[in-house]
């Protein structure tokens, strides 16, 4: 099961390096991570603050310039949140956008980083519209449903009666 966004430009290339996600570079530096889902975590909150704080060096700080709550195109909810990661002498690190998406029992993540700030604000009106479009692909390896453990199929009188995928 995974996030997809639509509306990237084709520029932004896939990382092939990338493991546990998906990972595209802008050719300004920008680079995208979009996390698969996975179910919601019980603390939900602070599984997100985690995601915020990660990688933020010792001493150093992150500031929320924006932390916004809403929904999709489609209606499911949405949390976006633009921050800065600054370093102990008070420089700014990279500006990021996060995007936190509930799906029924699952949870996602996305996130643009750059260390120019001035690349994501180019960037944020197309980023801002892309996060916005974000929609569970439910397709998977993994059981979602108990019907699929017990699929069967079973002949009767001439007629063969199907059940499950």
């Amino acid at each position: 099961m995974r996030l997809v966004l639509a509306g990237l430009p084709a520029t932004w290339r896939p990382d092939p390096a990338s493991a546990g996600g998906a990972v595209l570079r802008a050719p300004e530096g920008l680079v995208l991570h979009v996390a698969g889902l996975v179910p919601v975590p019980a603390d939900y909150i602070g599984a997100q603050e985690e995601l915020l704080r990660l990688g933020v060096p010792s001493g150093g700080t992150l500031r929320v310039h924006e932390d916004l709550l809403g929904e999709t195109d489609l209606g499911w909810p949405m949390r976006r949140v633009l921050t800065e990661v600054v370093d102990p002498e008070g420089r700014v690190l990279e500006v990021r956008l996060h995007a936190f998406y509930q799906f029924l029992y699952y949870a996602a993540h996305a996130v643009a980083v750059s260390p120019d700030p001035a690349v994501l604000r180019a960037h944020l009106p197309l980023l801002t519209e892309a996060l916005g479009r974000g929609r569970p692909d439910w397709r998977s390896d993994q059981v979602v449903a108990v019907e699929e453990i017990f699929s069967f199929e079973v002949e009767a009188a001439g007629s063969t009666m199907v059940s499950g995928p």
